[in-house]
């Protein structure tokens, strides 16, 4: 993808509502945050696949979905997604997936942006979904209950980043309704709920931090700390959703 510094600061201010400059950002008393430089991000350029994306992968690998075949549509659609048939793919977000670097080229300068679930403080999904599927947990997390979730998607239509991906032919909808009542689980970043439940930081964090040492992408603000960041980095999507993980652009 190229595009122009106008270009991407348009698409940035879509993006992210508005930037705020010469504020401090905390992790909230209790809670953890994530901030992502994206001016250190090189996308692991010298790998086949970008650490965090593989760690992420190989770390939740149990976790993914194992369809029911053949998946049969369920009214009115005539469709349903399926990302069965492409477990191994790595540049987009799929319920296989939930991180991935998007590449933008910025008058010939190539951005590496990590793309993952941002844990609002005020999180949208969670307020919207009908069936109680979502939860924002007492670490700041949100996390998608797939013994719960019927893949309504109304998580990923309120979702400011379109973040939670679907999959059909699993989940509860197969034993109520499956011709007429939802289309599968939505999947996405929890930021690994059982690691944080630890005290451990989330495996894209580590791996990013054995790569690259201090100079790190990723850095993973504790419960019960708050520390200044740094002064210039994008703050939210919309004011009200208050996302907890903060990326910092390369403006200068």
């Amino acid at each position: 993808m190229s595009i122009t510094r106008r270009e991407f600061l348009a698409i940035s201010s879509t993006l992210c509502a508005f930037l705020i400059f010469g504020k401090e950002a905390e992790a909230l008393e209790g809670k953890y945050a994530t901030i992502i430089d994206i001016t250190k991000c090189d996308g692991c350029k010298d790998e086949p696949i970008p650490r965090c994306v593989k760690a992420c992968k190989e770390y939740n690998r149990e976790r993914f979905p194992e369809p029911k075949k053949p998946i049969q549509p369920y009214w009115p659609r005539k469709t349903y997604e399926d990302w069965s048939d492409q477990k191994d793919r790595f540049d987009t977000l799929t319920p296989y997936n939930w991180i991935f670097i998007q590449r933008v080229n910025i008058d010939g300068k190539e951005i590496n942006i990590p793309r993952r679930c941002m844990h609002c403080d005020s999180p949208p999904c969670v307020r919207e979904c009908p069936f109680g599927a979502l939860t924002k947990q007492p670490e700041g997390n949100t996390v998608i209950n797939d013994k719960l979730c019927f893949g309504g998607a109304k998580c990923r239509d309120v979702c400011p980043w379109h973040i939670p991906q679907r999959q059909a032919g699993v989940g509860i909808y197969l034993k109520i309704l499956p011709k007429y009542a939802g289309g599968g689980v939505m999947y996405k970043c929890d930021l690994c709920k059982d690691r944080i439940k630890k005290g451990q930081i989330p495996a894209c964090v580590l791996a990013c931090q054995e790569r690259l040492g201090s100079n790190a992408v990723f850095t993973q603000l504790m419960k019960k700390l708050k520390k200044k960041i740094y002064t210039y980095m994008e703050i939210s999507k919309m004011v009200e959703h208050q996302p907890s993980i903060f990326q910092k652009f390369p403006l200068n």
